[in-house]
């Protein structure tokens, strides 16, 4: 199977099958029985030996289906002979996958019934999937089955059930400036989050080309003090930006309370944070686990995030109490919620389209 998602961009989505067009050579795999393809669904009968046959998929570390049962003990997918999913007087298991951990609709618990519902598996462990079965021993719908090389967290799980995962979630966002002509007027940046952080620039930072290299898009620090500031936001666990630096010594992105609590960028040590507040940040560099760094040459996409919420007393953009930045900047956004690995990576993605 080649790797796509739902919005086609997840690299770590390794095996898809959506069950909506019939075929005696479905999606690489082989029918067996005569399953009823449907739009949208497989409909398996075990009397008939229904099943659908797949060749290997390797390295399967969470699972992903819709299902409408018949009954409440049924077998759902069988990866090698011996890993595989059944469900038991009402209760998902699995047999051979190390230490699972069992959704149904979003929240963690193994109780299902016959209604529709989303069930996601996840393993630390990496399973191989060596020509697998699915729909063996089934009576009921499968509406959709995907796989993927990566443990999602119980955020991720959660909020693909609700669809939004691969979007541009809002959820929890406290701050979001676009920082281009067409969302600011005058000195004053626009707050697009819907809480009316508009952002007041002073020393004249001056409008630039953005990552896609449009002009008017982002705002170019000079040094000379420039900087946009925004005053209180609350606490915060998530922060977004893209950037271009133009030094290559020590930097000062984000003032995040009153010029004494700030995230930083380099050259060499990429992105870091400084001051009280920061116990344990997380840093992403162009949507991965990592400080990277941060050549003058080439826009970056970064992210911090912390599980304990840090104040934003005197929140802005460049810290002019200390080395100011200089560079381009767009598209600062600030969460009260840790953003997940998954929309990181996705919030990555769209910016690059």
């Amino acid at each position: 199977m080649s790797k796509q998602s739902s919005q086609g961009i997840d690299p770590h989505e390794i095996f898809r099958e959506t069950f909506d067009t019939p075929s005696s050579t479905y999606r690489k795999g082989t029918v067996t029985g005569s399953p009823s393809f449907k739009e949208g669904y497989a409909e398996f009968t075990s009397s008939d030996s229904d099943k659908i046959t797949y060749p290997d998929v390797r390295n399967i570390k969470t699972i992903v289906f819709d299902i409408t049962l018949d009954t409440t003990s049924e077998s759902i997918i069988d990866f090698d002979g011996a890993t595989n999913i059944t469900v038991s007087g009402g209760t998902v298991t699995t047999a051979g996958i190390s230490s699972p951990t069992i959704y149904i609709d979003g929240v963690a618990g193994t109780t299902i019934t016959t209604a529709k519902a989303r069930v996601t598996i996840t393993t630390a462990t990496a399973i191989n999937a060596t020509a697998f079965d699915v729909g063996d021993g089934l009576d009921g719908k499968l509406h959709f089955l995907k796989l993927l090389d990566v443990t999602w967290s119980a955020a991720e799980v959660a909020l693909d059930y609700k669809g939004a995962l691969y979007t541009d979630n809002k959820e929890g966002l406290i701050g979001h400036w676009m920082l281009s002509k067409e969302h600011s007027s005058g000195r004053v940046f626009y707050d697009l989050s819907g809480f009316w952080k508009d952002g007041t620039k002073e020393n004249d930072p001056t409008f630039s080309y953005d990552q896609h290299g449009r002009e008017g898009k982002s705002v170019y620090f000079a040094g000379n003090a420039n900087k946009i500031v925004m005053g209180d936001l609350g606490l915060a666990k998530s922060f977004t930006m893209w950037i271009k630096s133009s030094y290559a010594d020590m930097k000062e992105i984000l003032r995040i309370t009153n010029g004494l609590v700030t995230i930083r960028t380099d050259e060499t040590t990429g992105v870091t944070t400084d001051g009280v507040g920061w116990s344990t940040p997380t840093y992403y560099m162009n949507g991965e686990i990592g400080a990277g760094s941060s050549e003058k040459t080439d826009w970056r996409f970064l992210v911090v995030t912390q599980t304990t919420g840090i104040a934003t007393t005197g929140f802005g953009l460049s810290n002019v109490a200390s080395n100011d930045f200089r560079g381009r900047m767009s598209e600062v956004r600030v969460y009260d919620r840790v953003l997940t690995p998954t929309e990181i990576r996705m919030a990555y993605k769209r910016g690059r389209l």
